[in-house]
């Protein structure tokens, strides 16, 4: 779930929205087992170190298609 945000963030899809914040918001949701300034770090080493990062990069492509060919409509 870290990894998806992070993704979505790195992507443009949060606005100036920080990784800070956006890990002080979603904490609470998730209950992850770290503090939120860890889940803050984690999100910026998304690119690094995700397993998931190829399958959430395609993800958030075609999130951003959809939403271009809807809009031309």
């Amino acid at each position: 779930m870290i990894s998806l945000f992070a993704g979505l963030k790195q992507n443009g899809l949060f606005g100036d929205y920080s990784y800070k914040k956006i890990a002080e918001f979603i904490n609470p949701f998730f209950i992850f087992k770290y503090a939120a300034s860890t889940v803050c770090k984690n999100m910026k080493l998304f690119d690094k170190y995700s397993d998931y990062y190829t399958e959430i990069q395609e993800f958030i492509k075609t999130l951003k298609n959809k939403v271009k060919s809807t809009d031309k409509k």
